[in-house]
């Protein structure tokens, strides 16, 4: 500990819990640290950097390149018995900051010159899953705001400050300053693991069988899948995916690729139907994001989500369309996903915001498309679901993390494990109480 000057009880204490200012910490964790100038020289050298082009310039993901960086990242790793260790420097220029986020690491924010204030709160307030999906490193994650109960910590030159994993924080420069972020990034069991499970599953004779195609087969295909999921795959894995059996091809709920919908579909692909309203208006702006987080995503759920969408809308009633461009729920979903697309540069495995545009839009999908879509959502936390457009609310005595919906001859069901169970008014299960909620307009789902 002493090469860092960390106290003896930080694993214990403080590791992954709470954050620790350390005064007067620098020098021992970088006792050869990077000069202003050399930080720009470095930048107008042509190295890769971000900046606003006026407060802020800040080089990501350096294990050489400055003084000090090398040892640091040497010590670090040989510490903490992880290799998965850079540094991000910083330069600012007057009063400055990058914004309130969270992320999946853990630093040591190591400030060299100029003084900055700190504002740090614990993840209690983000959603669980989207913290898990920030640490899984899926994109558009992360600007969160600071409450006023944070805690406060004003760091000067030559103190270190310690920022927990998933913990929110917010650093305001108060002037000129330059500091060193070390970063520990983090990695689960999926990250360690995945290519090896996956290895393991195309290499076992019955994962690479045949399905079954053909007169009958359906029953069969699902006998096979069950037996595999029964056999191979722990119990917490294996309710969600005996919930999808029914959604695959060929089956009763299927969901095809290309095309999405009926004889309503454009001749052209989803991707390249052009809508009557202009990309400024709210309708113009829906399609123009569904193209672009359909290039964005690899989720095939979220992928077929977004080709109905494309598919359906243009086709809709023109009186139906005005009413949609004035729901205010769907005013919300396109800033939402207009700004995560904005701040994405890389591909999502998952895309939560494409159910959350399905569960909205179920109405108009439903009678539009000859093939249902699926649609997973997470509930409320009192264990509810309003579908305010559809005049139902969805009550979970269980309160699951989440659900899935489709629609099946005009009909909503939940799928699940034991199969596709109908979501009509005064339905009650052991999973599920369903109840008339006042519609926004009249429903266009059967029942």
């Amino acid at each position: 500990m002493d090469a860092f000057n960390l106290p003896a009880d930080f694993f214990d204490n403080y590791w992954r819990r709470r954050p620790l200012h350390l005064p007067g910490a620098a020098a021992a964790f970088l006792p050869q640290a990077p000069a202003r100038d050399q930080i720009f020289g470095m930048i107008e050298g042509g190295a890769a950097h971000q900046t606003d082009g006026s407060t802020v310039w800040f080089l990501e993901g350096l294990t050489a390149g400055l003084p000090g960086l090398a040892e640091v990242v040497d010590r670090t790793r040989r510490l903490f018995e992880w290799h998965d260790v850079w540094c991000d420097v910083f330069a600012t220029a007057g009063p400055s900051t990058i914004g309130s986020h969270y992320d999946g690491s853990d630093n040591f924010s190591i400030q060299l010159t100029g003084n900055k204030k700190w504002f740090l709160c614990p993840p209690d307030g983000i959603d669980p899953d989207d913290r898990r999906r920030r640490v899984l490193g899926e994109p558009g994650l992360g600007p969160a705001p600071v409450p006023e109960s944070a805690l406060a910590f004003q760091v000067r030159a030559g103190d270190v400050l310690y920022i927990p994993s998933t913990w929110i924080h917010w650093g305001l420069s108060d002037g000129d300053s330059t500091s060193v972020s070390l970063v520990l990034n983090v990695a689960t069991p999926l990250h360690a693991l995945q290519a090896q499970l996956l290895d393991g599953l195309r290499h076992d004779p019955r994962w690479s069988a045949l399905l079954p195609v053909g007169p009958g087969s359906t029953a069969a295909r699902e006998r096979a899948l069950r037996g595999l999921i029964a056999d191979d795959l722990p119990q917490r894995l294996r309710d969600p995916a005996l919930a999808r059996i029914g959604d695959r091809e060929g089956s009763r709920l299927s969901v095809k690729e290309l095309p999405v919908g009926g004889s309503s579909s454009p001749a052209a692909a989803p991707e390249g139907a052009q809508s009557e309203q202009p990309p400024e208006q709210p309708l113009g702006r829906l399609l123009d994001l569904c193209r672009r987080r359909l290039r964005q995503t690899s989720d095939q759920d979220a992928r077929r989500l977004y080709l109905a969408v494309l598919t359906a809308v243009p086709g809709l009633p023109q009186p139906l369309l005005d009413s949609l461009a004035a729901d205010p729920d769907l005013a919300a979903w396109l800033a939402s996903a207009q700004r995560d697309s904005r701040i994405t540069r890389s591909t999502r495995a998952e895309d939560p915001q494409a159910h959350a545009l399905g569960l909205l839009l179920l109405p108009e999908l439903a009678p539009a498309l000859a093939e249902p879509v699926a649609v997973t959502v997470r509930p409320d936390p009192d264990g509810t679901l309003t579908l305010a457009r559809t005049g139902l609310q969805l009550s979970f005595p269980s309160r699951p993390a989440r659900v899935t919906l489709g629609v099946l001859d005009g009909v909503l069901h939940l799928l699940g494990p034991d199969g596709p169970t109908p979501v009509l008014p005064g339905a009650r299960t052991a999973e599920l109480e369903v109840r008339a909620a006042a519609p926004q307009r009249s429903a266009l789902i059967s029942g």
